[in-house]
């Protein structure tokens, strides 16, 4: 029995040679459901997408449905392809290595240990959702451990069928038309990752967020990427926990630029790809704690934790921090002082070899 049931729907064109005024994205979205709660989901669904018609996103209908919908026990994964990069940074001139690429990219991170999947495609499929099924049947096959399978859906309009189209062409028009859609914003505790490739898209960032700084959030984005890129096939879990964070703060950062991601929210996102339980001390003492080490930069406040993309975000985690390290700081120094002043200098709290860097510090300042 399979885990999970994988909605697939496309938007925008995949021709590399595209017209001038046709879309430069090429959009890829999953809706996954686990299969237990699939039957009473799938009717919710059927009542809830009931007389939403298709060219009518931003209609008082839609609006209606959005808070009932967010609360829904669904993921959204979507791969986002920008052809325009991909041609020109990537070399990519036809469209058979094209096809290659996405079919790596969506396999790579959408199958994983954690999930047997039951693919489900909209039976006049197109010539990418051919190849993508002809690559998954080449790499993909079911066993006792993995019973992944594929099966087609007749109608279009089938109810989670409709809900990854909708997603996708929302989506696309954000990016296309670069436009802000602030009723995908809500939904944004269903989205389990949104991936740019080739890389995040700064432009469309900074299309709409005039309070973003270049500079920090262009470090800041591809320092989290270029480690993605390099721990991402690490075997070690707590590797594949921070991979995991970075992934899913991009994600968010591309739907909230300027908002704080809570720590549980983080949490529930990386236990789905964790065989670990996942706490708070270990997102604090195990995840973000190195990666600051790495050199990357977080920002992190009562709020949650973000990819900083201005002063103002830096200065959150400078004032969070120095906010809880002050006083401990401060009452370690006393607690020194005193039995330095009690012990007529005898006795030095902070003489012990680990203590080293601290001593230094107190002293210096």
């Amino acid at each position: 029995m399979f885990s999970h049931y994988a909605y697939m729907s496309e938007s925008g064109s995949y021709e590399l040679n595209q017209e001038e005024n046709g879309s430069n994205y090429f959009i890829v979205t999953f809706i996954l459901i686990e299969s237990e709660k699939y039957d009473d989901l799938k009717e919710e669904m059927k009542w809830l997408m009931l007389g939403l018609e298709e060219g009518h996103r931003g209609d008082r209908s839609l609006e209606n449905i959005l808070p009932k919908l967010a609360d829904l026990p669904f993921s959204i994964y979507s791969f986002v392809f920008h052809k325009e990069k991909l041609r020109k940074e990537a070399g990519f001139g036809n469209q058979e290595a094209f096809f290659t690429y996405m079919n790596k990219e969506i396999y790579d991170n959408l199958f994983d240990d954690q999930k047997d999947l039951q693919l489900q495609f909209f039976k006049e499929t197109t010539d990418f959702t051919k190849d993508f099924i002809s690559y998954v049947e080449d790499r993909h096959q079911p066993d006792l451990f993995d019973r992944s399978v594929y099966s087609f859906v007749e109608q279009e309009k089938e109810s989670f069928m409709s809900l990854a189209n909708l997603i996708g062409e929302v989506l696309e028009e954000k990016y296309h038309l670069n436009r802000k859609n602030t009723w995908f914003d809500e939904l944004s505790s269903r989205v389990v990752r949104i991936k740019l490739l080739p890389d995040f898209d700064l432009e469309h960032l900074f299309k709409h967020e005039e309070s973003l700084d270049q500079t920090i959030a262009k470090y800041a984005i591809s320092e989290a990427e270029a480690y993605i890129k390099k721990y991402e096939k690490s075997s070690v879990q707590t590797y594949q926990d921070r991979v995991n964070f970075l992934k899913f703060l991009l994600t968010q950062l591309s739907i909230r630029p300027t908002e704080y991601i809570f720590s549980q929210e983080i949490i529930n996102n990386i236990g789905q790809f964790s065989e670990d339980p996942i706490s708070k001390e270990h997102l604090m003492r195990d995840i973000t704690g190195p990666l600051r080490d790495a050199d990357l930069l977080i920002s992190s406040t009562s709020k949650g934790y973000k990819i900083p993309v201005n002063t103002a975000d830096l200065y959150d985690y400078v004032n969070f921090s120095s906010s809880m390290a002050l006083p401990m700081l401060r009452r370690i120094e006393k607690s020194r002082e005193i039995i330095l002043r009690e012990t007529e200098g005898e006795i030095d709290i902070l003489n012990e070899e680990e203590f080293h860097e601290l001593k230094q510090f107190l002293n210096e300042k």
